[in-house]
């Protein structure tokens, strides 16, 4: 089996594993249960660190195949500090926070949006994962990139964040609930399907 463990501090109780393989391999059921079965043996009273994620965004069909690399420096330093962190007041606490902008589109190309970064949901949710925390992110199309140990749901429209929101609080239990999320201020009454030739646009004189 082609795999590699990447691990550091080997003697001591703070030990941290990254599983790093390429897709085919990982993905035969065989090969996939000794892998499992060694990270196992190696991780008891240990960090384990999961897979990262490739670079194709597109499909999220796409992005499970395509985990394939060692996690992200920085999702490994996350994992390590909150490993080490001695903060427990949110522990078992469950937290729903969402965040980013959304947008609305006036046709397949065009949308009304905002700047939104996303970048102070993002860290509260680092400090909330810090204090134990388990939190949901519902992340629309920011430029920051969630930490690692967050489970995030993506989403687009204002109608696609308020959807995931309702259905989380109807399927699960939350303590706390953060609404940071940039939901777009207005949108179309009517969202065109084709693009909309830019000669048909009233320009302003």
């Amino acid at each position: 089996m082609h795999a590699t463990l990447h691990v550091l501090a080997l003697k001591t109780s703070k030990i941290k594993i990254g599983p790093c393989v390429s897709p085919l391999p990982f993905y035969v059921p065989s090969r996939l249960a000794r892998l499992a079965a060694c990270v196992d043996v190696l991780s008891r009273g240990r960090l384990v660190i999961g897979l990262g994620a490739g670079h194709n965004k597109d499909e999220a069909e796409t992005r499970a195949c395509m985990q394939s690399k060692i996690a992200e420096v920085n999702d490994i330093l996350s994992a390590v500090i909150r490993k080490l962190v001695v903060a427990k007041d949110l522990v078992g606490k469950r937290i729903l926070v969402t965040a980013g902008p959304t947008l609305e589109h006036i046709d397949p190309v065009r949308v009304i949006t905002n700047k939104s970064s996303g970048k102070m949901s993002v860290a509260t949710v680092k400090e909330a994962l810090l204090k134990r925390s388990e939190v949901t992110l519902v992340y629309g199309p920011g430029t920051v990139s969630p930490p690692w140990g967050v489970r995030v749901i993506n989403v687009e429209t204002t109608r696609d964040m308020y959807e995931a929101v309702v259905m989380e609080l109807k399927s699960s239990k939350y303590d706390v609930i953060i609404a940071a999320g940039a939901a777009a201020d207005f949108n179309p009454e009517k969202s065109i399907e084709h693009k909309v030739p830019t000669l048909t646009i009233n320009h302003r004189e």
